[in-house]
């Protein structure tokens, strides 16, 4: 993650990233506990937190794969500009159940501060 779904990113970058965590997802289907201890077993912890941090890792390569624009902390080197014609929006990622994130868009409600580039 650090080196390809940091803050700058591309697309190659990108895929080589989604590759690796879809890789490391499917090597942990294998990872084994040895502890069976019933009070705070180290291994089930160590385990939960390797999946949870895979669907984290899943969920910022799909969203960064799907936003072909430069908003915010998501510097895109093959696209540097802001659209917010296109891009004014939300993306949402979650799970539902397929093994595969699921990526919906939500319109952004603009209220007190209007939108506006950053500048330096």
């Amino acid at each position: 993650m650090h080196a390809h779904g940091g803050m700058a990113r591309d697309a190659e970058g990108l895929r080589t990233a989604h590759e690796t965590v879809l890789r490391l997802k499917e090597e942990a289907g294998n990872v084994s506990i040895d502890d069976r201890g019933r009070l705070f077993n180290h291994d089930i912890l160590g385990v939960l937190e390797l999946e949870n941090t895979i669907d984290v890792a899943e969920a910022i390569v799909v969203s960064a794969k799907e936003r072909s624009e430069s908003r915010g902390g998501h510097f895109r080197t093959d696209f540097p500009e802001r659209d917010d014609g296109t891009w004014l929006r939300h993306i949402a990622v979650w799970s539902d159940g397929t093994g595969v994130p699921a990526i919906t868009h939500h319109p952004v409600t603009v209220t007190r501060w209007p939108v506006q580039a950053r500048s330096y």
